[in-house]
């Protein structure tokens, strides 16, 4: 059996995976290891398992000298749920071009050869923090540097041009808009051109967390706070010191969790769970919805004192049926991103996808390309292999003529007010829907 040293008794250590071309451990073990890290090495995926059941390894590094199959995708899913806390790295021979999506989705960063060991080892001693649960200091990756929004359209131009200016201040920013607009690119471009670019950037989905998980992931918690809790916890709030904490989906945070929320952005000051002590905090705080807070605050799901908090600068991210010209940019910007910039898209194709009304927005849009990818034949994207439900596009004065005072009346008073929800009712723009609205003087 392998004895523990005292690197591995204090959580400095790595298991790192081959069991293919030995050449991928040129060159950075040994520096890891004269960096201090106890490398375990083993040549299987049982015995990865064995090591990481009999010893506190709290990261493993794969290599990977041939493309991801179903098999691989099966055994790391697998290893990923049987340790759900451990840290994951992949080291690839060549640069990744398939399986984009589960890589970012598995591993928490990887590299290919040749690998930059001593960029390896910042990226090892970041997950080693987050993984015990101490505040990180950030560094901005390649990748986030040139995070940007891609167009330009005059409604585009404009939203980059608030950017600049609210990047600037100190006040919350609140992010409106529906899913897949882009609103959490907005939040990290803002980050990015502010006085805090280069501390910790922290974001945290209040939608996809669990309710009974949600406060412990703002605020942490102490050892012994509750069953389970077998060390101190630290909180996405407390990670955020000196830069920026981003909270998507606000608009899902349950009454009593906006109570402490509130009682933070007015004090500045936060409790972990378990604890009394009362402890500092210094950020900057990005908030965004995909819901009409107005709304819910009138029917009582959302705090008014809260809302008046958190609404100071607000951003609004148009929809991608609201900016078509910039569709031709996007895929373009989506097949370069993911290795695929020797694909071609037709003219003919563009017109049909200017015409489709993106009801998932940017997403849909770049899900779509990804899927084109996949499955086309030759080297030219169709709208056959994007796999969209498209409709026989519509002239915005026919829709016009259709829609009646009557039918606008109903529909946006049964969407309470609600611009974009009336609009995909109607199965109309907002663009064109605000022009109905003047034309028929309805207020909204």
């Amino acid at each position: 059996m392998m004895q523990m040293s005292t690197e591995q008794k204090n959580r400095r250590c790595a298991a790192v995976l081959c069991h293919g071309n030995h050449s991928l451990l040129h060159g950075w073990v040994d520096s890891l290891r004269d960096d201090r890290w106890d490398i375990v090495n083993v040549n299987t995926m049982d015995a990865l398992t064995d090591v990481l059941d009999t010893h506190k390894i709290p990261i493993a590094i794969v290599c990977l000298d041939e493309p991801i199959t179903n098999a691989t995708c099966q055994s790391l899913l697998m290893l990923r749920q049987r340790f759900s806390n451990l840290g994951l790295i992949g080291i690839f021979y060549d640069k990744p071009a398939r399986n984009l999506s589960f890589i970012h989705h598995c591993f928490w960063d990887y590299f290919h050869h040749p690998i930059d060991a001593k960029w390896l080892a910042k990226s090892l001693g970041h997950l080693l923090g987050m993984i015990d649960g101490e505040p990180v200091k950030h560094h901005l990756t390649d990748r986030e540097k040139r995070c940007r929004l891609i167009g330009d359209s005059k409604i585009i131009q404009d939203i980059k041009t608030q950017i600049d200016k609210v990047a600037h201040s100190t006040y919350p920013v609140l992010i409106q808009g529906e899913t897949g607009t882009g609103k959490s690119l907005c939040a990290r471009m803002i980050h990015n051109q502010s006085p805090r670019k280069h501390q910790p950037f922290v974001a945290l989905n209040c939608g996809a967390i669990p309710h009974s998980l949600i406060h412990s992931e703002l605020f942490g918690y102490e050892k012994g706070a509750f069953t389970g809790a077998a060390k101190r916890y630290i909180g996405h709030v407390e990670r955020a010191q000196n830069g920026t904490l981003f909270l998507d989906e606000i608009g899902d945070l349950e009454l009593p969790l906006q109570t402490y929320l509130l009682h933070f952005l007015e004090n500045s000051h936060i409790e972990r769970l378990g604890s009394n002590r009362q402890i500092p905090i210094n950020c900057r705080v990005l908030f965004a919805t995909n819901i009409n807070l107005e709304q819910a605050v009138a029917a009582g799901r959302f705090r008014k004192d809260l809302y008046h908090r958190i609404n100071v600068l607000n951003l609004e991210i148009p929809l991608l049926s609201e900016h078509r010209e910039d569709i031709e940019a996007l895929v373009h910007f989506e097949l370069q991103k993911n290795d695929a910039s020797h694909f071609v898209i037709s003219n003919k194709t563009l017109d049909v996808l200017k015409q489709y009304q993106w009801p998932g927005n940017i997403r849909e849009l770049f899900n779509a390309v990804k899927r084109a990818v996949v499955y086309a034949d030759h080297s030219c994207l169709e709208t056959q292999h994007m796999q969209l439900a498209f409709k026989e596009p519509q002239n915005d004065n026919s829709i016009e003529d259709e829609l009646s005072e009557k039918r606008i009346r109903q529909t946006i008073e049964q969407q309470h007010y609600n611009i974009s929800a009336t609009a995909r009712a109607l199965d109309v723009s907002r663009t064109t829907l605000y022009k109905l609205l003047k034309r028929h003087r309805i207020s909204y």
